[in-house]
């Protein structure tokens, strides 16, 4: 397993399923249903092709195999700015394709910023992961996690509350433990 897969499945159950981001989590990750792809390459046209193909991955094998993915593109060198115009052009492109009714894109980068915050805000946290990451999920899923999980709207603010509980300091330094950066 690369390094990437595992300081990410780290995160996953360290940061994300400790700290409840993600209410959903936690069974696909016990059941082993999270599919980890890494991208090492540096060109946006093979990133593409690497997205499409896990998407096509999502719609024809069975949720109760594979819940969701997570594209993990440690050495494409964006910055934050710049990864936020993949995601909107990711988003442009699923709606081209049709691909929106099928698959929902989230996002997660280590600088992740929330706009009108400061950079260390704790509300940050939520979205910071050790890489660049792209979560594919499924819309099915996520319809039924909306119909079924009661206060499925209040589960931001909970999270956005417990990080400022914690506060920045000691979630920069969870984060740095997590992913082995002093």
């Amino acid at each position: 397993m690369s390094e990437q897969i595992t300081k990410t499945k780290a995160w996953i159950e360290q940061f994300v399923m400790r700290y409840h981001l993600c209410p959903f989590a936690t069974k696909p990750f016990r059941e082993d249903r999270i599919r980890y792809v890494v991208f090492d390459g540096q060109d946006a046209k093979t990133l593409l092709a690497l997205i499409l193909a896990e998407v096509r991955q999502l719609q024809t094998k069975p949720a109760a195999e594979l819940e969701t993915t997570l594209i993990i593109h440690p050495h494409f060198g964006l910055t934050f700015e710049s990864y936020l115009d993949l995601i909107g052009d990711l988003d442009d492109m699923f709606e081209e394709l049709e691909l929106m009714e099928s698959v929902q894109l989230a996002s997660f980068h280590p600088d992740y910023q929330f706009a009108g915050t400061e950079y260390e805000a704790p509300e940050n946290f939520t979205n910071r992961s050790p890489f660049p990451m792209i979560h594919l999920l499924r819309v099915d899923s996520v319809s039924d996690a909306i119909e079924n999980y009661p206060g499925i709207n209040v589960i931001p603010t909970n999270n956005i509350a417990r990080m400022q509980q914690i506060g920045s300091a000691e979630l920069i330094k969870i984060y740095h433990e997590i992913i082995g950066k002093n």
